[in-house]
């Protein structure tokens, strides 16, 4: 069934699809997608991802006040400079923060000057820092800082979120600097992330195919699930992706079904 000239995972994304099943006791899902390479150079998977961490933030969104920071870089050093060393200025900061403020959690993302290569990275806390003091700690780190301290709720943090990671960098360099120096478009303090869901053990209907071959597929799937018989609970297609998930239709057991008190040995069979 499986089309044996699937390209190599980085030429995947909206070319080939899959179609995979999933059963429990009680439901079953099916789901139709693209194959995706996860990759952040792909603005598709950009997306993917960026929702799926955001997703899994539940231990951040919690929290009742959440503050906005913007930090930059002085332009005394070059831009291959600032990116070597971004790692460690962004491990001296928050060392120093800490130890002065006590600990905190946050979501940091990174970005690249539209007009220059160099970084700069947008950081969502729950604690307020002092301007002055958060400012000499950010210098001292090796960062310049640009004042942009403000309180926003959960949404906006999300939304912020979403924004910068899945906004296009048009500068090429930066974005060539930061795979360089393996500098990560998002991190985050230890946990505020659940765990991934694997969603249960997925069996392979269909690779290599159109979206369309794949839907067919999976309804042919369900047509064929006679006994017992399969009810159509939930069922949403976009372009591109689908998941329909069915529960077991156990009414048509019911008629094996004896009352206790009445039961007799000849009595179990169908009715």
């Amino acid at each position: 069934m499986q089309d044996k000239s699937v390209p190599r995972r980085e030429d995947l994304c909206k070319k080939y699809f899959f179609a995979a099943s999933s059963r429990t006791e009680e439901v079953q899902r099916f789901i139709a997608a693209p194959m995706c390479c996860k990759s952040w150079d792909c603005p598709d998977c950009r997306k993917m991802k960026a929702r799926s961490y955001v997703k899994r933030m539940l231990n951040m969104w919690r929290r009742p006040k959440l503050y906005f920071l913007t930090l930059t870089y002085f332009h005394s050093n070059s831009p291959d400079e600032a990116w070597r060393t971004y790692n460690a200025a962004w491990n001296r900061l928050r060392t120093n923060l800490s130890k002065q403020f006590g600990t905190f959690n946050y979501v940091r993302v990174l970005e690249s000057h539209t007009k220059s290569p160099y970084p700069h990275l947008h950081l969502i806390t729950d604690k307020r820092f002092p301007t002055t003091s958060f400012g000499k700690a950010a210098i001292a780190a090796g960062f310049g800082y640009q004042i942009e301290q403000r309180a926003i709720t959960s949404d906006g943090a999300r939304f912020y979120i979403v924004k910068y990671l899945t906004k296009e960098w048009k500068n090429g360099e930066g974005w060539r600097l930061r795979k360089k120096y393996r500098c990560r478009l998002i991190s985050f303090s230890r946990g505020i992330m659940s765990p991934e869901t694997g969603g249960g053990n997925w069996n392979s209907l269909l690779v290599g195919a159109s979206i369309s071959a794949c839907l067919e597929r999976i309804h042919t799937e369900i047509a064929w699930a006679v006994e017992p018989r399969l009810i159509v609970k939930n069922e949403r297609i976009d372009e591109g992706y689908a998941e329909i998930t069915v529960d077991w239709d156990h009414t048509s057991l019911e008629s094996l079904r004896i009352d206790p008190n009445s039961w007799q040995p000849d009595d179990w069979c169908p009715k």
